[in-house]
């Protein structure tokens, strides 16, 4: 080959390097990114139960007495707020009878994919704890 065969291809490198750098540095953060959200929405979803079970464990005394498990929502909403605030984060809780939904609400800070003007991603964890009547010797 001489010089002047390869002239026509001047440049054909960098070009292909510009069209596909981009679609693999998306996919790299996606990979990238995507893994760090799936492990704050299962943090989110942990802190949730952690939560409800606090919440859980605010059962009116009365109503146990007379033989029957029921949460007292206000001693719920308390440790619910509780646990919520000690790890710093959002979320709602719905309180039943024998049944306590707690949803967290995180925002997590994007590293890769602010290259496609993605920033932020919001995540949410729900857990649900059903309140039952332990085994008494008259269960047996």
């Amino acid at each position: 080959m001489t010089a002047g065969n390869t002239r026509g291809e001047r440049g054909a490198i960098t070009m292909w390097t510009v069209v596909l750098i981009l679609p693999m540095l998306v996919v790299i953060g996606l990979a990238f990114d995507g893994g760090a959200i799936l492990a704050e929405r299962r943090a989110a979803t942990h802190l949730a139960r952690t939560a409800a079970i606090a919440g859980a464990q605010a059962i009116d005394p009365d109503a146990l007495r007379e033989g029957t498990v029921v949460v007292d929502p206000g001693l719920a909403r308390v440790a619910i707020d509780q646990e919520l605030q000690l790890h710093g984060v959002t979320g709602t809780a719905v309180i039943g009878a024998d049944e306590i939904t707690v949803s967290v609400t995180s925002t997590i800070d994007l590293e890769l994919l602010t290259l496609i003007g993605r920033d932020t991603a919001t995540v949410t964890g729900t857990s649900t704890i059903r309140i039952t009547r332990g085994i008494t010797e008259a269960d047996q």
